[in-house]
């Protein structure tokens, strides 16, 4: 059942955009020269689940610390490499939806996002790509979807308001609140 907490603890730290290290996953290399075949699968897991990998005895006091390396190293590029077509957009997707969350609870992080994007540009004199796409032209994409998303909730607002004012204006010429069912005249 440990794997399961682990699967749960690695995806509860992903959604929420936290970096999430495993440690711990070839512990019998601090005494033998190779990892079993449930260490091995934990560092592949540690690999596409999580964000780095954490070796502390098996490196410290271990009698192998260059093998064990070594062997980890094999392992995560020989994962990355079988699990990386599949696995870019699907990490993509998280990513980008991870970013709409925070951008919305924050609109004030993309003009940040845009001034630093901008100077490093500047300085480097380069465009700034994400997935071949320029940057700045997604974050401008978004700016005005963001604006059209604004005016549209003003203006719902402001109709609600008119509707809101003409029902009571009504009331007060009539006596009587309008049916619910009845539309108003306007």
């Amino acid at each position: 059942m440990m794997f399961l907490f682990q699967k749960a603890a690695l995806y509860k730290c992903n959604m929420a955009g936290k970096p999430a290290v495993v440690t711990r996953v070839v512990d019998s290399m601090t005494d033998n020269i190779s990892p079993t075949r449930a260490e091995a699968t934990d560092v592949a897991n540690a690999v596409l689940d999580g964000d780095g990998i954490l070796l502390g005895a098996e490196t410290l006091r271990g009698l192998y610390p260059v093998e064990t390396i070594s062997i980890v190293c094999k392992i995560c590029a020989e994962d990355d490499n079988r699990y990386n077509a599949s696995r870019g957009a699907h990490l993509n997707l998280k990513r980008a939806e991870k970013a709409r969350i925070l951008v919305n609870k924050n609109p004030a992080l993309v003009d940040t996002l845009v001034a630093k994007t901008r100077a490093w540009e500047e300085e480097h004199g380069l465009t700034f790509a994400y997935d071949g796409v320029p940057l700045l032209a997604l974050l401008d994409e978004y700016a005005l979807l963001r604006h059209d998303r604004e005016e549209e909730k003003r203006r719902m607002r402001d109709q609600k308001k008119f509707h809101e004012q003409l029902s009571t204006e009504q009331e007060a010429m009539f006596g009587t609140r309008p049916s619910p069912t009845r539309p108003l005249s306007t």
